[in-house]
């Protein structure tokens, strides 16, 4: 039962491998901070009202196994660079608005 943005200090604790904020009442935007997390594996952060466009580092985090960020209030597209995280198998995205994307960056993903 949190409220306001995420903190942006989570964005210093690079061995951080999995990161849980389900329904947890945050909001605004993921901040860019979070691009320190190279050891990230998964991020659930569903049914809060993250704000913003997805970002574009999250394709930085190589070792991203699960994302799953549906039920947010994100906007525009999903950054095509998606398509380098190879080691993704779970992929969760919804209530994108101000919207139109291709899922062509899957074609890349195997797993």
């Amino acid at each position: 039962n949190f409220s306001g943005p995420l903190p942006s200090e989570i964005g210093n604790l690079r061995k951080l491998e999995e990161l849980y904020i389900d329904s947890s009442g945050v909001s605004g935007p993921i901040p860019s901070s979070f691009a320190k997390l190279q050891t990230l594996k998964t991020l659930l952060a569903s049914d809060n009202q993250l704000t913003g466009s997805i970002p574009e580092f999250i394709a930085n985090w190589g070792q991203l196994q699960v994302l799953r960020l549906e039920g947010n209030a994100f906007v525009g597209p999903m950054p095509s660079a998606l398509s380098t995280l190879t080691s993704l198998t779970q992929l969760m995205i919804s209530g994108l608005s101000n919207s139109s994307f291709s899922l062509d960056f899957v074609t890349n993903l195997t797993s």
